[in-house]
């Protein structure tokens, strides 16, 4: 039970100290390009990003999910999803077919060496961040059917808090 409370503790904490702008690093995208984050931004966009891997089963899950959503129009203009393959360099050749053979219609950009996904404090995947005008406003870890779902209610109901 205490290694418990003390696994919670540093969750916990570990939270509370996570980064709450998004980092300026490079990725590599889906067409072998080196990017940085600042430049996938736009202002008054929302994004999603989700930090996944080819052997994590609820990661996929996660994305088939948002795949949907976008597909069948739920999703408005202002949001867009980004998927971050944390794959290692060993594992990193199965990206593409696994993206190839699913059809999903977002970008995927490469994390092989996790610098972003540990500038933000992830500890482990499935994660995801939703980040507006470079600030991170939502973070989750884990994955529970149709979370995707409740992502959007909850960027809905943060544009209607600012406007």
């Amino acid at each position: 039970m205490k290694k418990f409370l003390i696994l919670i503790f540093l969750v916990v904490l570990e939270q509370s100290f996570a980064q709450s702008n998004i980092p300026n690093v490079d990725l590599i995208s889906y067409q072998n390009e080196k990017i940085s984050i600042s430049e996938l931004l736009n202002k008054d966009t929302f994004y999603i990003f989700s930090f996944w891997a080819t052997w994590c089963g609820p990661c996929l899950k996660e994305l088939d999910g948002f795949n949907n959503l976008f597909k069948n129009g739920s999703v408005t203009n202002d949001i867009e999803l980004i998927a971050i393959s944390v794959d290692d360099p060993r594992t990193a050749k199965r990206v593409r077919p696994v993206v190839s053979g699913r059809d999903w219609n977002f970008d995927v950009f490469f994390d092989t060496n996790q610098k972003f996904k540990r500038s933000l404090g992830i500890p482990d995947i499935p994660a995801t961040i939703v980040v507006y005008n470079q600030k991170i406003i939502y973070r989750n870890i884990s994955y529970s059917s149709r979370q995707e779902n409740e992502i959007l209610k909850f960027i809905n109901d943060y544009k209607n808090e600012i406007n």
